[in-house]
């Protein structure tokens, strides 16, 4: 009798302990709201927020979009105002987005020094920067951090060059008969940082090559100076050269 109270007293503590530590447990194990919202795998406002509406072209490589912020298109360059091909770059842009909803894809940099947003702009599939170099509207013009698609927009640029179209076409820049860019400097507006005497165009390439154009070069017409870029004038090849540029391969 007595072992069989013994036994019977020694299951009742084992139970006891057991209970004991599955209430210890669950008083450890962390509590969720019944109300927690995780977000599903499937929702879409993330994506639908790098969407927005182009309202206004302001030329080739600048747009304006919904809630008036300016936009200018990363790695690439189209002609100013007064500048051949200006028109015409402007007029490509404005039929590949305006009044569109575009994608925006961010690369390292959020705005320019002028408080713009630097953008890769898509239409569906198809990257507008990289659309508008290969038509030949656009130059690659890219800048560290943001060169994620350098390499892309080179060989778009050198198939625009090989094709003749846009900016790298011979007769481009011919106008209602009148030579925009030509090897008669008199007939030439002044260019940003250009003295009468100084015709010789230092140009720096997508690939950072510091090379100058001569009158009579086979690129001289089609080279554009940008100064904000570094690019410059010189005025004798021995400034240029003390300067650190080369003559290009095409000058005779």
């Amino acid at each position: 009798m007595r072992e069989k109270l013994l036994a019977a007293v020694g299951i009742i503590s084992i139970l006891a302990a057991f209970i004991l530590w599955g209430e210890s447990r669950d008083q450890k194990s962390p509590s969720f709201p019944t109300n927690s919202v995780v977000p599903s795998a499937t929702d879409t406002s993330a994506i639908a927020s790098q969407f927005v509406a182009v309202t206004r072209i302001i030329d080739g490589d600048t747009i304006e979009i919904e809630g008036g912020k300016k936009l200018r298109y990363i790695g690439m360059d189209t002609p100013e105002s007064g500048k051949c091909g200006v028109e015409e770059s402007t007029r490509k842009n404005k039929e590949l987005v305006l009044g569109k909803k575009v994608r925006l894809e961010k690369d390292i940099s959020e705005t320019d020094k002028y408080g713009r947003l630097l953008r890769y702009v898509y239409v569906d599939n198809l990257m507008v920067n990289e659309e508008l170099i290969r038509l030949g509207m656009a130059r690659v013009s890219t800048f560290p951090p943001d060169v994620k698609y350098k390499d892309k927009f080179l060989v778009a640029e050198e198939e625009a060059r090989e094709a003749g179209r846009g900016l790298w076409a011979s007769d481009f820049c011919q106008v209602q008969g009148v030579i925009q860019e030509s090897n008669d400097p008199t007939a030439l507006p002044a260019q940003a940082g250009q003295s009468p005497n100084c015709l010789i165009k230092g140009n720096i390439s997508a690939s950072g090559d510091k090379i100058y154009h001569l009158l009579g070069c086979k690129s001289y017409d089609k080279t554009m100076i940008n100064t904000e870029s570094g690019e410059r004038w010189f005025c004798t090849e021995v400034e240029a050269v003390a300067a650190g540029w080369r003559k290009a391969k095409n000058c005779s």
